[in-house]
């Protein structure tokens, strides 16, 4: 399902739950959409989705988070003032985007206790965001207590595309995984430019 939300009042300070949502609040594949959500509170949930079915009845599943986008040549995502919590998946707990050069835009938002397992073959990269090509621009956004198995406890970035965070906190995010755990709150790769201002950075965890 694709489900989009924004008040039309600056001076609502009302929010919609979408808890009753059984897995995924928004999910976009293989199409170049405008994706908007200011003033909501994202609790719970997980897609299943199987790959391939039922194209070729391969049954291979993949948990994502709480929004999905793959193959989305110029989706862009606008969040403003969002507040995920308790996402959960096998590669991005909260986020998930991949194939992606459409921009993600992250302002005034909350990620709180949201992880990623590996599981099936996906790595546990991104315990709120795995993002996979494309602008990265966060701004004035808490990452409390997100956790990943592998890679990046709060953020896995990799591919192109410029990451901007600015004035954000990282606390208590944390990798443990015996052979490989890369960036306690953040992992970013293979990217050009990465630009980090007036943010802070406590209590994050890389053990293995």
């Amino acid at each position: 399902q694709l489900a989009s939300y924004q008040s039309t009042n600056s001076n609502d300070s009302r929010k919609r739950t979408f808890a009753e949502f059984a897995g995924t609040v928004i999910s976009a594949r293989g199409a170049s959409v405008e994706i908007t959500l200011e003033d909501v509170d994202i609790t719970g949930g997980e897609i299943t989705q199987e790959f391939g079915s039922p194209w070729n009845n391969n049954l291979e599943q993949a948990r994502r988070g709480q929004i999905w986008v793959q193959n989305g040549s110029t989706t862009s995502i606008d969040l403003l003032r969002v507040d995920f919590v308790d996402g959960f998946g096998d590669e991005g707990g909260a986020i998930w985007t991949r194939d992606s050069a459409g921009p993600l835009t992250i302002t005034d938002c909350t990620f709180e206790n949201c992880s990623v397992r590996e599981a099936g073959g996906y790595e546990g990269y991104g315990g709120a965001i795995y993002r996979n090509g494309g602008e990265l621009t966060i701004t004035n956004t808490s990452f409390v207590g997100c956790e990943a198995d592998r890679r990046g406890g709060a953020i896995y970035a990799f591919g192109g595309g410029t990451r901007t965070i600015t004035d954000c906190t990282f606390e208590n995010c944390r990798v443990q995984n015996a052979t490989e755990a890369w960036g306690g709150a953040l992992c970013l790769l293979e990217s050009p430019t990465a630009i980090i201002t007036g943010s802070t950075f406590t209590g994050n965890a890389s053990e293995s």
